[in-house]
C-alpha cells in the first residue's frame, strides 16, 4: 500500500513538472491498481520476510541490548543503516542526488511497515488482537481514494500547478539549438535549417549511423493545444522528426520522442545563448 500510495504521489507530482510527454491523467493509475496489487502483493509477503521483520527483530534486540527497553525509534535507525548500503551504491554509480531520494525513500518504505509489525506484537503481548491484513489494506486503500480526491481537486481548481508547454510563434524558435553531446541544429528567420550531427531515427534498413546534418528548411506547426506544437524540419538524406516544444518560456528545449511508448528514448535540443 506504501508503494501505491508512493506512486500516486508521484503521478500528482509530475502534473506540475516540465515533461517532454504529456503526464498521464491520474485517474488512470487508479485503474492500475488492482494490477498493482496482484502482482506486488507476492513481492510485499517476499519483502516483509526477508527485510522489513528482521529490521523489526533487530530494532527489538538492539534496545533491550543498549537501553534495556524496546523504543520505537530503533525502527527507522536501524531502516537507515540498512538501506544506507545499497544507497552508497548508487551514489557512486549515478551520483549523491539520486541515492538520497532512493535512502529516504525506501528507509520510510522499510520503516513504516517494520513499525505496524512491532506495533502488532504489542497489541498481542498486551491481550489485544494484532493489526490484521485486511485492516492494513481497508485504511490503506481510503489513504490512497483521499489523496486522489485531493490531488485531483487542486489540481482541477487551480490551487496546484499544471504544466504546459509555452504556447509559441515561430519567432522565439529561430536560432542555434544543442543537444549537448556535438549535435546543433540552426533555425534561421528565412526558414533555412542546418543541422550539424543531429540525432535521429534512420529509416527501417537505412545506413549512415544516428545521426546526420545538411542545409534543408524547417516550419512551426501551431496548434491550439500546446501539447501538439511541433517544429518540423526538412533536409534531404536526413530524416529528421518533427520536434515537440517544450520546457518553460525562459528556458524553451525541443524534444523528440522515439522508441518504446512505455519507456521511450527522449532527444532534447536546447537553446544556445
Amino acid at each position: 500500500m506504501a508503494t501505491v500510495l508512493a506512486l500516486e504521489v508521484q503521478e500528482f507530482v509530475a502534473l506540475g513538472q516540465p515533461s517532454p510527454v504529456q503526464p498521464r491523467d491520474p485517474g488512470v493509475f487508479l485503474l492500475m491498481i488492482p494490477f498493482l496489487l496482484c502482482f506486488g502483493l507476492p513481492v510485499a509477503v517476499v519483502g516483509a520476510a526477508a527485510v522489513v521483520l528482521p529490521v523489526a527483530a533487530l530494532s527489538a534486540w538492539l534496545g533491550r541490548r543498549f537501553t534495556g527497553r524496546e523504543a520505537w525509534w530503533w525502527v527507522p535507525l536501524v531502516a537507515a543503516a540498512l538501506v544506507a548500503v545499497p544507497a552508497a551504491v548508487v551514489a557512486a554509480w549515478k551520483g549523491p542526488g539520486l541515492a538520497l531520494g532512493i535512502w529516504l525513500v525506501c528507509t520510510s518504505g522499510v520503516a513504516a511497515p517494520a513499525l505496524l509489525a512491532r506495533q502488532s506484537v504489542l497489541r498481542r503481548e498486551a491481550g489485544r488482537p494484532g493489526l490484521r491484513l485486511h485492516t492494513v489494506l481497508l485504511y490503506g486503500t481510503l489513504l490512497v481514494a483521499v489523496v486522489f480526491a485531493l490531488g485531483g481537486a487542486a489540481s482541477h481548481t487551480g490551487l496546484m500547478d499544471v504544466y504546459a508547454p509555452p504556447r509559441m510563434t515561430q519567432g522565439p524558435l529561430t536560432g542555434t539549438w544543442s543537444d549537448g553531446s556535438g549535435g546543433t541544429l540552426r533555425l534561421s528567420p528565412d526558414g533555412t535549417a542546418e543541422a550539424v550531427a543531429v540525432r535521429h531515427e534512420p529509416p527501417e534498413g537505412a545506413t549512415g549511423g544516428e545521426r546526420c546534418g545538411g542545409t534543408g528548411t524547417w516550419r512551426f506547426v501551431p496548434d491550439d493545444d500546446p501539447w501538439r506544437q511541433v517544429v518540423s524540419v526538412e533536409i534531404p538524406d536526413c530524416a529528421l522528426p518533427e520536434w515537440s516544444v517544450g520546457g518553460t518560456a525562459d528556458a524553451l528545449k525541443l524534444h523528440h520522442v522515439c522508441g518504446d511508448p512505455d519507456s521511450p528514448d527522449v532527444h532534447t535540443l536546447a537553446r544556445m545563448r
